[in-house]
């Protein structure tokens, strides 16, 4: 089986070198073709840095956007580029443990798969009120893939072929590609496939990013994929959580109601047909 890696940057100097660094050391156990980066409307190092270890390794191929026009045309430029059987995508503020990426690609010798999620954890200190929410969010996206498996766009691998194109102004590509593949394919969680998110963060981006999302979830009800969580399941995972932290229930109470209001928040911006499809790192 032979894979192309995707990486999709916006701004990334702080960690795009060392992810390049961690995947050319990497002992794959499948022919790695190539990995494809695509710098969209970087205003920082990120173009300079790449192009400094293209030339020294000819599997790295750089593609420059001009401007920053969304994480789906960037996607698209990787779907249309790519040569391998499979493609893991990677965002550029990632940093996959050793042996993740082959945990991926092994999914797919079961030809019913036609993608495999990752599991995204942040490094945020859960002891602060920030690191603890967002820490609760992907905890919650974990205990929902092990039941339901959806893609997560930090770290996933998709058989080439099966999303042709992304519009380009779709808000979650994970979601869209979810619904896409679930049409004809089944999707599978590689719960041991950990990367870790190291893009710093703070209260308010955690509250615009979520807000996008949401708003990315009605955008895609509207187009007929409704990939979003039956909301019987996240009450459940939220029910579990509180089971196993009980000491915290004050902030998974929090979190809880910062989703409500984000969901809210997200509806007006439907009303006022607000589509943020461009990323903000």
């Amino acid at each position: 089986m032979s894979v192309t890696l995707g990486i999709t940057a916006y701004n990334e100097e702080k960690n795009i070198g060392k992810l390049l660094d961690m995947l050319l050391k990497e002992k794959f156990l499948f022919n790695q073709k190539e990995i494809i980066i695509v710098a969209s409307g970087c205003t920082d190092r990120t173009p300079e840095i790449v192009e400094k270890l293209a030339s020294e390794n000819k599997k790295i191929k750089l593609v420059l956007e001009g401007k920053r026009n969304g994480k789906a045309s960037a996607i698209n430029i990787i779907l249309k580029k790519a040569k391998g059987d499979v493609i893991v995508f990677i965002c550029a503020d990632n940093l996959p443990r050793i042996n993740s990426i082959n945990k991926i690609v092994e999914k797919f010798n079961n030809e019913s798969i036609g993608a495999v999620s990752g599991r995204p954890i942040p490094i945020e200190n859960r002891n602060t009120i920030f690191g603890f929410v967002n820490n609760l969010i992907w905890d919650l996206h974990h205990e929902i893939c092990i039941k339901k498996p959806k893609i997560s766009g930090e770290f996933f691998g998709l058989r080439r072929g099966i999303v042709k194109k992304i519009p380009y102004n779709i808000i979650n590509d994970d979601g869209y590609i979810t619904g896409i593949v679930r049409k004809n394919y089944e999707i599978d969680y590689a719960k041991d496939a950990i990367t870790y998110m190291t893009g710093i963060n703070d209260f308010f981006s955690h509250i615009r990013r979520r807000r996008r999302i949401a708003r990315g979830y009605i955008q895609l009800r509207k187009v007929g994929l409704n990939v979003d969580t039956l909301f019987d399941l996240k009450i459940k995972s939220f029910i579990r959580c509180i089971r196993k932290e009980p000491q915290n229930f004050h902030k998974i109470f929090f979190a809880l109601t910062l989703e409500i209001i984000v969901n809210i928040l997200a509806f007006y911006d439907t009303i006022r047909r607000v589509t943020p499809y461009c990323w903000e790192r």
